[in-house]
């Protein structure tokens, strides 16, 4: 219309996704996988890719990992002895030199990655989980009471959102040997690490309580994990 100026964007532009990468202790980093035919990726779907490829890389390492974990608390164990062991503990400085890139000092920025890769994909299970949750309870049976066309379409949403709460709780499965590798890492690194488990979340009768205990462990995680050096 003349002498009118509308104030509408001519062009809405996504935001652009966080960029996420896990350094490696052998050296490089790994980096998303990215399926362009799928559209833009979302944040959640960078840390998936990145947790896929974690996961084994890690599980390969975990005999090493023990290895390493058990010279790390002989070496506590001697340096407290009062007796003469100078000669072990320098055998023991020895074999760590083997393992430098796995030392405290080494493996620190993996931690760090691994764990704000870990915050970051249980963020999007709660927001998944919120949803859902929300969804259940908003579903209300007794208001189709007498309309049997309204009571199938409710029962049908109920088993459907059923259905996708047993698969969110799945999908947690998959990444709880990422959860104890890491808690095994942070060993190594002389940190108290408490990760959250499946069975802290499912086994809770008060579905929102467990949410909430794990928003704070994930609160504790990320201090850990900003403490850290990169």
């Amino acid at each position: 219309m003349d002498g009118v100026e509308l104030d509408i964007p001519l062009c809405f532009s996504p935001p652009d996704p966080k960029k996420f990468k896990i350094p490696l202790p052998f050296g490089g980093a790994l980096q998303p996988i990215l399926d362009m035919s799928k559209g833009m990726p979302k944040d959640c779907t960078l840390v998936q890719s990145l947790i896929l490829q974690i996961t084994p890389m890690l599980a390969s390492m975990e005999c090493m990992l023990r290895v390493l974990n058990v010279i790390m608390a002989l070496k506590a164990t001697v340096e407290s002895a009062f007796t003469k062991t100078g000669d072990l503990l320098a055998a023991i400085e020895e074999l760590a030199e083997c393992f430098i890139m796995l030392t405290p000092a080494g493996i620190a920025p993996l931690i760090a990655a691994v764990l704000r890769i870990v915050i970051h994909f249980l963020e999007c299970f709660i927001d998944a989980f919120m949803s859902l949750y929300t969804f259940q309870v908003g579903i209300d049976l007794s208001s189709a009471t007498g309309n049997p066309v309204l009571l199938n379409s409710l029962k049908c949403a109920q088993d459907n959102a059923n259905k996708s709460m047993d698969g969110l709780m799945s999908s947690m499965e998959g990444v709880q040997p990422l959860l104890d590798i890491v808690q095994l890492l942070g060993g190594i690194a002389g940190l108290q690490l408490t990760m959250p488990s499946l069975s802290d979340i499912a086994g809770q009768e008060d579905p929102l309580q467990a949410i909430e205990s794990l928003k704070n462990t994930l609160e504790e995680l990320a201090q850990i994990a900003d403490s850290l050096p990169v």
